[in-house]
């Protein structure tokens, strides 16, 4: 059986669910009050503590996530 090709919400909402602690409600949540999934990514802390189910903890673990150098894993 052939697998059908994401839509572009499909594809936004995965990319969003990526993000630590980010349910696929969430995810719908997020894009929903930013409006798209570069607004989520530049998303200050306060900013996503206003999306419901949001905390500071895990506004703060998305926003590390998202703004810590990438350091290449050790093999």
């Amino acid at each position: 059986m052939e697998k059908k090709a994401l839509t572009l919400a499909e594809r936004q909402r995965l990319i969003v669910e990526g993000l630590p602690h980010v349910s696929a409600t969430l995810a719908r949540r997020l894009l929903k009050h930013f409006g798209s999934v570069e607004r989520v990514f530049t998303a200050s802390v306060a900013e996503l503590m206003k999306v419901e189910g949001i905390g500071e903890k895990i506004a703060k673990e998305i926003r590390r996530v998202i703004t810590a150098p990438y350091i290449e894993d050790e093999e």
